[in-house]
């Protein structure tokens, strides 16, 4: 335990600890992960500062917004760094439901909140999605080539997900169904 904090577990505010939270916050780490630190006061000794020391409550909203986060933790606010490392780990096969367990990374509803009003962050997951499909359709051909007699039953299966998932994710290129172009009415007899 830090000689900074008295041992009552009342911990008295410090120009010194004050600056370790904010230097904390600024690079990312939640105030629950810094508090979490037994050197560190607990998170409600920290709002109650941030309340009763006007100027540290102004400096820890201000390294927590540089930091990117939100009022409750995660990041907030649409950044390119993310959301190409959430293209890059849906390319390599990661799901959604995965990625956003990650505590660096924005919420679901964030996310999909990014791919409407984003168009860039949109197309990157939809090139994303297709890069993913082709590495499916690879592991196809691998199945389907190692597959005897034994194995055929189980290799049907996979190959089905595969396509079934292949076609979801990049319907344009591996998609059953191919786009029609609607029939011209200026064009058409009488």
């Amino acid at each position: 335990m830090s000689h900074d904090l008295p041992p009552s577990g009342f911990s008295r505010y410090t120009a010194k600890i004050a600056r370790t939270v904010c230097a904390r916050s600024m690079a990312g780490e939640t105030l629950a992960s810094i508090c979490a630190d037994p050197d560190m006061p607990c998170l409600a000794t920290v709002r109650r500062w941030s309340w009763r020391h006007p100027e540290f409550g102004r400096l820890l909203a201000r390294a927590r917004a540089l930091g990117g986060r939100d009022g409750v933790g995660r990041p907030s606010g649409y950044c390119p760094v993310q959301a190409n490392e959430i293209a890059v780990r849906v390319a390599l096969g990661e799901s959604m439901t995965r990625i956003v367990t990650d505590p660096r990374l924005p919420t679901a509803t964030t996310i999909f909140r990014w791919k409407h009003r984003h168009p860039e962050f949109a197309e990157a997951l939809a090139i994303a999605r297709e890069a993913l499909a082709e590495r499916f359709t690879d592991a196809g051909w691998t199945l389907a080539m190692e597959a005897t007699r034994e194995t055929a039953y189980l290799t049907e299966v996979r190959l089905r997900q595969l396509r079934w998932m292949t076609s979801i994710m990049a319907p344009r290129t591996h998609g059953r169904l191919k786009a029609v172009e609607p029939a011209d009415p200026a064009r058409e007899p009488d």
